[in-house]
């Protein structure tokens, strides 16, 4: 906050701004004018506290939505599987599609990822980490074990150092 008081000077009265006052005059003779100013600084906390929030939604949103691109774009749509610590392959479209991410404002988060797909499997997290899935096959089961094929901890890591420029200049 900053105040400007206009009035007559008192005679004598010279330039005094010391350094932790708060307020400074100055004096541009004897009987003219002077200038007086009043300063006091506050901090504005819901101002501030609004505008660090919005700038942390607009920033993590943008990585999110980053991440997820990088995800996507690394998937490829082809027949055959593909290699073990390489991307998956997308067979029909659904894991490219189904990739999503959304701001958490409780826990000041984004969460990032393929949504779960129907079945009793939890494919993109096999596909993510490997495992060993069982599957029915005509009144058997079948255990295959499945090799890694990393998508969203590679994207994630690509984005992740550019996350210190989004911020730069993001609160205003």
């Amino acid at each position: 906050m900053l105040g400007v008081q206009i009035g007559p000077a008192k005679s004598g009265t010279a330039a005094s701004f010391l350094p932790g006052t708060n307020t400074g005059s100055a004096a541009t003779g004897s009987g003219s004018s002077f200038l007086t100013i009043h300063h006091r600084w506050f901090f504005d906390r819901p101002a501030v506290r609004n505008a660090v929030d919005r700038a942390q939604r607009r920033v993590l949103s943008r990585f999110g939505a980053y991440v997820r691109r990088g995800a996507r774009s690394s998937i490829r749509k082809r027949k055959r599987p593909a290699p073990p610590g390489s991307p998956p392959s997308d067979h029909t479209g659904r894991l490219k599609r189904n990739i999503f991410f959304v701001y958490e404002p409780v826990k000041s988060s984004v969460v990032i990822g393929p949504a779960r797909l129907s079945g009793s499997t939890n494919a993109p997290e096999t596909l993510e980490h490997g495992g060993v899935v069982t599957l029915k096959r005509r009144d058997r089961r079948i255990r295959k074990r499945y090799q890694p094929r990393p998508f969203m901890g590679p994207a994630f890591d690509r984005e992740r150092p550019k996350l210190s420029a989004m911020w730069r200049d993001s609160v205003r």
